[in-house]
């Protein structure tokens, strides 16, 4: 999703890319907890709102949703978020392939280094979509098999990955709001990973606004 400084970004490793597709809808008793969120120094780029999080029917793990603002627009966020689809995070990812690239999709394949447990791979599928009335964005994400390698050996294949991104006008800025839930398949205890998945949720939306950042800061 175990270390917490490794594994974590497994188990949301596409997540801040991550973006919803549709899966199960959780039930009406299952409603968003609001979590503590630790709040960094003040930032041009943006800040983190609130953190949440929810049972999904059918699952140990937790779906988490993230709010943040920017001060940049819509367009200028999404810029910052596709480019970043080519970089894998730093120490997690040790192989990605671009399998298929579009304005509008992209496909790569990701071999993803653990430590204790077997390594994890997988496909994700990347679209984003535009409300044109509304002004907002949607980047959504999901596994896709299919349409990737089969399964190698010495590799456990992650069971599930989704997520989204909707980053809306707000003023002269944008709101973004993040989901990313994910199962890491094999015979990982829910338990032990949870606290580092909700981390790493606040910690995809940071690195965004660092990159917003990064960017505001250039001649």
């Amino acid at each position: 999703m175990i270390s917490e400084s490794r594994s974590a970004q497994v188990l949301c490793v596409a997540a801040w890319f991550s973006v919803l597709s549709p899966p199960g809808i959780a039930r009406a008793e299952d409603a968003w907890q609001r979590c503590e969120v630790k709040k960094p120094a003040p930032s041009d780029a943006g800040e983190v709102q609130s953190l949440e999080k929810r049972a999904v029917p059918g699952s140990k793990f937790l779906e988490y949703r993230v709010v943040a603002t920017s001060p940049v627009p819509p367009e200028q966020v999404l810029k910052v978020l596709w480019a970043g689809l080519s970089d894998p995070p730093a120490g997690t990812v040790k192989k990605r392939q671009i399998l298929s690239k579009s304005a509008t999709e992209i496909v790569f394949y990701d071999e993803v280094s653990t430590p204790v447990v077997s390594d994890r791979d997988y496909t994700l599928r990347i679209t984003q979509s535009r409300d044109e009335k509304s002004g907002t964005i949607h980047v959504r994400f999901a596994l896709d098999p299919n349409a990737g390698p089969p399964p190698r050996p010495n590799f456990v294949r992650i069971a599930n990955i989704r997520g989204s991104w909707d980053v809306e006008p707000q003023g002269s800025g944008s709101r973004l709001t993040y989901l990313c839930f994910s199962e890491p398949g094999g015979s990982v205890p829910a338990f032990m990973v949870r606290g580092a998945q909700q981390e790493h949720a606040v910690k995809d939306v940071r690195r965004v606004l660092n990159r917003i950042g990064n960017q505001l800061g250039k001649p």
